[in-house]
């Protein structure tokens, strides 16, 4: 079956990234699925966490369609996303992130395949209007989450503190040129 999917959309290729992030880290999170067991409020958490970036990691990757533990040989087990779900989980990742992330942040989202199964990358990128919370539950309140090694975490005051710090003072030339495409696009029309 050949795929529609575009291109990668990151910057880096889905073989190294599973092979050599083989374990959950500081900037790689595994997800077996989007939805299983309550996965959605965790993932929207470690978004937060990763375009908070507290650690200036340069925020991180979510991998769904992975097993969060190694093989016992030590391999990345891929367990894959059917393609038919993609174009719906990545639906709702978009509307989750912005009906439970303020202010509004949406990560990056790449479907790939690795060993003829799909995956679907969630690249969170340190953002520039952060920090960011993100609801804890349907019905509960907001909190900020910063990444420490292989977790997310809620963050405490003084973690607040530091990243509402951080965030201020990000100089521009270290800010990302997202919209580059438009404005060359723009110039190209002038």
């Amino acid at each position: 079956m050949t795929s529609h999917w575009p291109s990668s959309r990151l910057i880096i290729n889905i073989k190294d990234l599973l092979n050599v992030h083989r374990v959950e880290m500081q900037t790689v999170e595994f997800k077996r699925s989007w939805n299983l067991g309550g996965t959605s409020w965790q993932v929207l958490h470690t978004i937060c966490a990763f375009g908070n970036d507290f650690l200036n990691d340069d925020g991180g990757y979510i991998i769904i369609g992975v097993e969060d533990k190694p093989s016992e040989e030590g391999q990345v087990q891929v367990c894959g996303v059917p393609e038919e779900d993609l174009d719906k989980i990545q639906k709702q990742i978009i509307g989750q992130c912005k009906g439970n992330i303020k202010p509004p942040y949406v990560p990056i989202l790449s479907p790939e395949v690795y060993d003829g199964k799909h995956v679907l990358v969630i690249w969170a990128t340190t953002s520039e209007n952060g920090p960011h919370e993100c609801q804890i539950s349907k019905d509960g309140g907001f909190q900020h989450y910063i990444r420490c090694g292989p977790q997310t975490m809620k963050a405490s005051r003084e973690e607040v503190t530091r990243l509402l710090l951080q965030h201020t003072k990000m100089p521009f030339d270290d800010r990302s040129a997202r919209d580059f495409g438009k404005i060359s696009t723009r110039i190209n029309l002038l």
